[in-house]
């Protein structure tokens, strides 16, 4: 009988260490994340409908790519529409704040049920894209020319800054906001505004005509028609630029990922090494997507390893989201909302 019985330290011990072993065999001791709300460690997709229509909407695709639902605001809130021209979404924590360009309101959710919190119409003339910085959300509004300034806290409107320039992209980094004073092929200032006082403190100049900014590191990278300009943010000074070598027109859309700078021009996707001294044109990829050239590359974006391109078919039927890894290889295709521009995982 003594063969069938151990004694209670010698349980103990091997309680301890099968427990131990499954941890380590399973997730290194880590549990796995697990997702807030059904709309959660996922992919968000922008959809902005038809121009003068009130049919935007949100697609939701699950991280593995293999389901995707359209329409989740209106299933989350059948009472409610969403509107007219949905121009992109920014998040903080806990919100997402889905920019409504023709309709002249921001409309905040809760970023992982997008259940409705409340909508926000106050000095909000034309609203394009929008930035979250120390509780407050700075929405830029390109028709009054200013950033309308809201208390996350209570959603309170608080003040404007004029800026009495174009206003496309805004970045938000130690105290100071960036905006971008270009749009639809013409601009190359960025207007820099001291957060602490609401004052524009100083104008900054690219090269060329300004497509788009984007941040990582405390680096401003700015994509205009001559190249990218990198900017120290925190003096908001010019580091360098990496110019263009070769063919490449019409590139829009910068946005970084796995240490990598991307952008596209027309049907073709361009990637290189953060640490590049310029710019070739040599491309990752041609997605040889044919359509008008103010519907190529709609919706770009990088995320997770994975390259997203959307065909947004004209605008008369449904967008198709194409999903490459970056050889070019298409893993996927997947049909999404009327106009899709914008991709971003939620996490």
């Amino acid at each position: 009988m003594k063969h069938f019985f151990l004694k209670p330290l010698m349980m103990v011990l091997t309680i301890g260490f099968f427990l131990t072993s499954c941890s380590s065999d399973d997730d290194n001791g880590l549990s796995p994340e697990m997702p807030e709300g059904a709309y959660d460690l996922g992919y968000i997709i922008a959809n902005e409908g038809n121009f003068g229509s009130p049919n935007a909407s949100v697609s939701f695709i699950n991280a593995d790519l293999t389901q995707v639902t359209n329409s989740i605001f209106q299933t989350e809130n059948p009472s409610e529409t969403l509107g007219d021209v949905l121009h992109s979404i920014s998040f903080d924590d806990e919100y997402a704040y889905l920019i409504m360009n023709n309709s002249n309101k921001v409309v905040v959710v809760d970023r992982f049920n997008f259940q409705h919190i409340t909508t926000l119409t106050e000095n909000i003339n034309l609203p394009r894209f929008a930035e979250i910085e120390d509780g407050k959300l700075y929405i830029g509004n390109s028709q009054s020319k200013d950033i309308a300034i809201y208390n996350i806290s209570d959603f309170s409107y608080g003040a404007s800054v004029s800026i009495d320039k174009p206003i496309e992209y805004l970045k938000a980094e130690d105290g100071f906001l960036y905006v971008q004073n270009a749009a639809f092929g013409q601009g190359n200032e960025i207007s820099v505004i001291d957060l602490s006082t609401n004052q524009i403190t100083k104008t900054l100049t690219v090269g060329g005509v300004l497509n788009s900014m984007t941040d990582d590191n405390g680096i401003l990278y700015a994509l205009h028609s001559e190249g990218i300009t990198k900017i120290n943010m925190s003096t908001a000074t010019e580091m360098e630029t990496l110019p263009f070598v070769g063919d490449i027109s019409d590139a829009s859309k910068l946005t970084i990922e796995d240490e990598m700078l991307f952008f596209i021009a027309g049907s073709k996707i361009y990637g290189y090494d953060l640490n590049v001294t310029e710019l070739n044109d040599e491309a990752l990829f041609d997605t040889q997507v044919e359509d008008e050239t103010w519907f190529l590359g709609y919706g770009f974006a990088v995320e997770n390893g994975k390259i997203f391109y959307s065909d947004v078919n004209g605008f008369t039927e449904d967008s198709s989201l194409r999903v490459y890894d970056f050889s070019g290889k298409l893993l996927n295709t997947l049909t999404t909302g009327i106009g899709s521009n914008s991709i971003y995982f939620n996490d």
